[in-house]
């Protein structure tokens, strides 16, 4: 699960106070080729599907959108760092169970998964894809899941998007 797509771009604009025209696409694959054919003039969205071509000078990266600097990138600031404090936009995944799961079910999925992110193996291929295990457990992951609603919530307000 990840924020909304309305997220980025929006929680930009309002922090920055600028006025750009947020196009949402329906994911990368519709995006990249705009980029990369200059009809776009600036995107945010998940990195490693960029990698090859600002590797290439295809494309220049601005700034990441993490709270830290990306391991694959470690030249280049972050938001926060480039001008906007607190700025963090990030795409997370997360295993979630129905509502009335046992919490014996749940402690057992949760320290299965866990120990699971915590091979070596695993981490290197998560790494591998440009992915940054960040595991949480199950009250991490609640209150997580709580403080990304609320500012995802104040995004959509302030940008006034509505479901069609």
């Amino acid at each position: 699960m990840a924020p909304p797509a309305i997220s980025a771009p929006e929680l930009l604009k309002s922090r920055a106070g600028i006025d750009i025209q947020h196009v949402p696409y329906r994911g990368t694959g519709g995006v990249l080729p705009e980029l990369l054919a200059g009809r776009l003039e600036l995107a945010v969205d998940n990195l490693p599907a960029y990698l090859p071509h600002l590797r290439s000078g295809a494309l220049r990266l601005l700034a990441v959108t993490s709270k830290d600097r990306w391991f694959t990138v470690p030249e280049t600031p972050t938001v926060a760092e480039a001008g906007l404090p607190g700025f963090e936009a990030v795409a997370w995944f997360g295993l979630q169970a129905p509502a009335r799961t046992p919490q014996p079910v749940i402690d057992k999925l949760a320290a299965t998964t866990l120990a699971a992110i915590a091979e070596p193996e695993v981490q290197a291929k998560l790494r591998e894809v440009g992915s940054e295990p960040r595991p949480l457990g199950p009250a991490e992951f609640s209150r997580y899941i709580a403080e990304e609603n609320a500012k995802w919530s104040e995004v959509v307000r302030i940008s006034g998007a509505k479901l069609e």
